[in-house]
């Protein structure tokens, strides 16, 4: 070869060394913060079985697994209801109240001088309110948009629970 070609060699192979020298230090840092964390001496590495036994059998099941027990997902769905619960509360205040007393009272008397006395008395409210000036409605509306906005947001995580699924089933093959 020409000069030229001689030297690029000597640099790709002063390259190639110099990379391995950092892999060394970069290995020896590597089983100096293993000792710190695990306090034992790194062994040799063994090489494990496929994790294809413990995977499921294609991407579709992947995702449905992912999808049911993704914690985000289910505080999501949690959040969800607890939202809906949140609007329904709210509309019953446009309902009407309804409210039954009742009571009863007996009196005798063990000699017998007294009367006996029975009486019953029972009282039943409904009040309805005509006007609220609207403010219940706005909430209601109000909740009905947070209740959209986390149903949005629910669907947007389970879209990116589904794609991260894909990409890693991807890469796994």
């Amino acid at each position: 070869g020409t000069v030229t070609e001689l030297a690029q060699a000597r640099a790709r192979r002063a390259a190639a060394v110099s990379l391995w020298a950092a892999a060394k230090a970069q290995l020896a840092n590597a089983q100096a913060a293993f000792v710190s964390f695990v306090r034992l001496e790194p062994g040799p590495l063994v090489h494990r079985s496929s994790l294809a036994p413990y995977l499921p059998s294609h991407v579709g099941a992947a995702i449905e697994l992912a999808l049911a027990s993704n914690p985000d997902i289910r505080a999501s769905r949690f959040r969800e209801q607890a939202q809906g619960f949140r609007t329904g509360e709210l509309e019953g205040q446009l309902l009407p109240e309804i409210s039954v007393e009742a009571s009863y009272r007996r009196r005798f008397d063990v000699n017998g001088q007294v009367e006996k006395s029975e009486s019953t008395q029972g009282v039943g409210r409904l009040s309805w309110q005509l006007y609220q000036g609207g403010a219940v409605r706005a909430q209601i509306r109000q909740s009905g948009h947070t209740r959209w906005s986390i149903e949005r947001d629910h669907t947007d995580l389970k879209r990116r629970v589904q794609s991260d699924v894909m990409a890693a089933w991807a890469n796994l093959e």
